[in-house]
């Protein structure tokens, strides 16, 4: 799990690291957070083969959908 968990969080510090802030608020707050939602999004999946609890495993997937609805939504901006 230890693995996954590195390689989910990895381009997220890269993306935002790398990414090309405009001095605008709405849009440098975007930019900032598509890569934060998608390192939840990698995370659930890393933890879920491993799961074991099934109130997280819930989190886990409530993560999975409403994240990525709001990268598409964010992409959108």
């Amino acid at each position: 799990f230890k693995n996954a968990l590195d390689a989910s969080m990895v381009p997220m510090m890269k993306a935002m690291e790398n990414a090309k802030l405009a001095n605008k608020v709405d849009k440098d707050f975007v930019a900032l957070m598509i890569p934060h939602h998608q390192s939840a999004v990698d995370m659930a999946k890393a933890y879920l083969p491993y799961s074991n609890n099934n109130k997280i495993r819930a989190i886990a997937e409530q993560i999975l959908a409403s994240q990525q609805e709001e990268i598409a939504w964010l992409k959108k901006q």
